[in-house]
């Protein structure tokens, strides 16, 4: 038995030196490739906003503020992203991010029980209700969470500015987890792969050898837990736009709709290069966790 344990560490070890060395060896041709990717969804999806901006626009050609290619020398030049702008693109990355942590401390744990507890009533009470409220569009739950407040704890969650309170900030993180089912997906996918994890068959002889059955089930349910948190990033982006709107959030998402109807091209246009940026920089980083992660990639 001792003997069988020691292979079995060598042959561990053996993998994660092989995974490491294949990592080096492969890892610089994968982000170039990456790389020139993200360069070709960048170059489209800020082309095509400028044409909508532009076909938008009811002024002549030749008033216009700028063309594409001088927003392009503009943004090589660090421009446009001014002190306004940093700020709020980091209200906004507050925002998102709290929302998505606010998320997965509700629905993981949700998730998980009902698949333990499969029969149990209030866990699918719980989780029908998620259900229900994930799919209310962002301002009616918004509103629904001002009327509160101002009905049960005297306080509007839809102030500006310092006057806001921490439970504020977290009704927000709420409203926009909830109305985004982002809560409802990360709860139905941890409820589904915690039960295909718990009914394989291998998991008796996984514990019969001694491994740490709640390690090897974090790491499995790890990988597809990454999918949908960079999925769920581009819904929590644009659901901002309507938050920052209702509660009076200053950040980039309000800031762009504002922009939008204005025409101010150069916001704009910074805006979603940010947005585009945010979201494949998040890609990425799933990509090699998850393959470092992920047994049958080593």
């Amino acid at each position: 038995m001792e003997v069988a344990s020691a292979a079995s560490g060598e042959g561990t070890v053996f993998r994660q030196g092989e995974w490491i060395m294949k990592t080096k060896n492969h890892l610089p041709a994968f982000l170039l490739r990456k790389v020139i990717i993200g360069l070709i969804v960048i170059f489209l999806a800020t082309l095509l906003v400028s044409a909508l901006m532009h076909s938008a626009s009811h002024q002549p050609r030749e008033s216009e503020q700028m063309s594409y290619f001088e927003w392009v020398q503009g943004l090589v030049s660090l421009d446009f992203f001014s002190t306004e702008f940093v700020v709020k693109t980091s209200r906004t990355l507050i925002l998102t991010l709290g929302s998505l942590v606010v998320s997965l401390l509700l629905a993981l744990p949700l998730g998980i029980l009902s698949a333990r507890k499969r029969d149990s009533r209030p866990l699918r009470f719980v989780t029908g209700l998620a259900d229900l409220v994930c799919s209310t569009p962002v301002f009616v739950t918004g509103y629904l969470f001002i009327l509160v407040g101002i009905k049960l704890f005297e306080q509007n969650f839809a102030v500006v500015g310092s006057e806001r309170s921490s439970l504020a900030i977290f009704i927000m993180f709420l409203t926009l987890g909830l109305s985004n089912g982002t809560v409802s997906e990360i709860m139905r996918h941890a409820r589904e792969e915690t039960i295909r994890i718990s009914d394989q068959g291998y998991i008796t002889a996984v514990v019969a050898r001694g491994v740490n059955f709640k390690r090897h089930f974090a790491k499995s349910l790890l990988v597809p837990l990454l999918n949908i948190v960079s999925s769920r990033m581009v819904y929590l982006l644009s659901g901002a736009v309507v938050v920052e709107s209702v509660f009076t959030w200053e950040g980039i998402g309000k800031w762009s709709w504002d922009s939008a109807l204005a025409g101010d091209y150069p916001v704009v246009m910074s805006i979603t290069f940010v947005m585009v940026l945010f979201v494949l920089l998040v890609r990425l980083g799933n990509n090699l966790v998850a393959s470092y992660v992920d047994l049958r990639r080593r």
